[in-house]
């Protein structure tokens, strides 16, 4: 997966776009590396965590370091990718995990315009974070206790600090708690 998302993203790494939702998060961590706070001196309607991960990326590779920041992007499709292997496995389908990874880290890189996939996006924290939450609380081969339940929410709670709220993030723990009383039905 890793090769993969590096190969299909590589020439966008160092190449010029311009994307409005990459630029606001440069010149979000920017202002928060330079001391300024967060909603006060640098304003969007996104929710934090995707700001401050970028101004940490920054402060470790170098303010305006969109080349390292890229590759953190494609180096998290990749773990993404793993995870929804990682999914598929937990549920009995090997298979099933390996082509929805797979399928994850190519079309999520060469499907859709390159100017919007490839740029630095909220949505690549929240489906990393979302297929975290699956994965953890489908491991294992029976209900997941407390430990799990609570690893799962607190991955979810940073898929939705990493997007402004949706309809649609409410879905995929709906529908979680749907699959498994069904799974888990009288007979």
């Amino acid at each position: 997966f890793v090769a993969a998302a590096l190969w299909l993203r590589w020439p966008s790494f160092d190449h010029s776009l311009w994307n409005v939702d990459e630029a606001i998060h440069a010149a979000a961590a920017r202002v928060l590396l330079d001391g300024g706070v967060l909603y006060r001196d640098a304003i969007d309607q996104r929710t934090p965590l995707t700001y401050h991960a970028i101004a940490g990326l920054f402060a470790l590779c170098g303010e305006n370091n969109l080349w390292a920041a890229r590759c953190a992007v494609a180096l998290l499709i990749a773990a993404t990718g793993f995870l929804l292997f990682l999914t598929g496995r937990n549920l009995g389908h090997k298979t099933a995990g390996w082509i929805s990874g797979g399928l994850y880290v190519a079309l999520g890189s060469a499907a859709l315009f390159q100017g919007d996939a490839h740029a630095i996006n909220t949505e690549w924290f929240v489906a990393f974070f979302s297929s975290a939450a699956a994965a953890l609380f489908l491991a294992g081969n029976r209900q997941p206790g407390i430990a799990r339940s609570l690893g799962a929410g607190l991955l979810l709670g940073c898929a939705f600090l990493s997007k402004q709220p949706a309809l649609l993030e409410v879905v995929a723990p709906l529908a979680m708690v749907l699959y498994l009383g069904w799974r888990e039905r009288p007979g």
